[in-house]
């Protein structure tokens, strides 16, 4: 089939061609991410004072679409408390509250170590298992920036800057702190210079898209079950959509036809076609309460 390539220089876009592939998904979104910061704004200018622009703020914009019944998965770093700023937590408990109806938001920090010497440090999206995005630029503050790579920037009258917050950042003069209190400044505008952010991101379509989806599966299915280091249910794990699996042409074409989304008791004949890890019995624990 081959591939469609996109490539974005630096985060403005990156973020906008992001927004516009995220509002059409239809059945998937799958993020992973060294940090992830809901209150990000992928189209900018923004005022907090203008609830116009909150439609592309990745929290709102994510609880809308899983209140449509887009599923979403996300897999960021746990991060070591001491020395590092993430609050994966936060983000955890912010996404996941965009959705409390349907339960349609997913969200694992992983790994569940106390210390570790790595960390996810992938940057990918992938959307109904057919776009992806992959590259150096983690949805988080201090990423967004212009080729213009301008080091002020004030609000205008009406309360508009591009960088709104926290996002006015420079780690050489000042680290990122109680980042869950977003709206607030960690430098003074008016004397202290912000960090640019120079970095390129890709978009994918064709093969390479499908076969970043299967990877985000095998990784998050890792993870889910290297964090409990016990057995669950077969409705926990991810699965690729039947596009990614051969189709198997001594099955009839009902089964065939069923190949997406969750494992379910019918699909036994699929485990042997994914990862090893997902040779277990069902139980009935719910991992996403360990999480």
């Amino acid at each position: 089939m081959g591939n469609v390539v996109e490539f974005f220089i630096d985060g403005e876009n990156y973020y906008s061609m992001l927004y516009q592939q995220l509002v059409k998904a239809k059945d998937q979104i799958l993020i992973t991410d060294w940090w992830l910061t809901p209150e990000y704004y992928l189209k900018r200018p923004v005022s907090w004072e203008d609830s116009q622009m909150e439609k592309y703020r990745v929290d709102k914009l994510l609880g809308e679409l899983a209140n449509l019944g887009v599923k979403i998965f996300i897999l960021i770093y746990k991060e070591v408390e001491v020395g590092f700023y993430h609050n994966s937590a936060h983000t955890k408990l912010t996404l996941q509250n965009m959705d409390l109806e349907h339960k349609n938001i997913k969200v694992m920090r992983h790994p569940r170590t106390i210390v570790s010497l790595w960390s996810h440090h992938e940057k990918i999206v992938v959307i109904d298992q057919a776009v992806a995005f992959i590259g150096g630029l983690d949805i988080c503050l201090g990423r967004w920036d212009t080729q213009k790579h301008l080091l002020t920037d004030l609000p205008d009258e009406d309360g508009f800057c591009y960088h709104p917050g926290k996002d006015y950042s420079n780690d050489y003069i000042k680290g990122f702190s109680k980042v869950n209190r977003y709206t607030e400044d960690d430098l003074d505008r008016d004397t202290q210079p912000r960090m640019p952010w120079h970095d390129l991101h890709l978009m994918l379509k064709g093969d390479s898209a499908v076969d970043l989806g299967r990877h985000f599966i095998e990784y998050w299915n890792h993870a889910m079950f290297d964090k409990s280091r016990k057995v669950y249910r077969r409705q926990s794990f991810l699965r690729p959509h039947k596009a990614a699996i051969p189709l198997d042409p001594n099955r009839d074409e009902e089964k065939n036809e069923s190949c997406t989304g969750f494992f379910s008791d019918s699909d036994q004949d699929e485990e042997e076609k994914l990862s090893p890890i997902l040779k277990h019995q069902p139980s009935n624990n719910n991992i996403f309460k360990q999480m």
